[in-house]
């Protein structure tokens, strides 16, 4: 149908979180995974945990996985934290 899947989505299509990157690629979580990358260390990423800044190979290989760009990812990944920070703090 030519509509990008981000835009099917309840979010900003122009600044998703990693989750909506996932769904738009037709992924479920534990598809994830690659050569340097853990199904767990990418729920980490999606539920925006802070913690180490995550490795260029690690952010690569979501990048692969998803098939998106490395500064897509790493937008995304900024978008989750900054998203799960917001809900911390309103204590949701």
């Amino acid at each position: 149908m030519g509509v990008d899947p981000l835009h099917l989505l309840d979010v900003d299509p122009e600044d998703p979180p990693l989750a909506a990157l996932r769904l738009a690629a037709g992924r479920a979580t534990n598809e994830v995974t690659g050569p340097g990358l853990s199904v767990m260390t990418y729920v980490r990423l999606e539920d925006g945990r802070t913690g180490a800044v995550p490795s260029a190979e690690v952010i690569g290989a979501v990048a692969d996985v998803l098939g998106v760009d490395v500064p897509r990812v790493e937008a995304a990944v900024r978008r989750s934290r900054s998203d799960q920070s917001a809900l911390a703090s309103s204590g949701g």
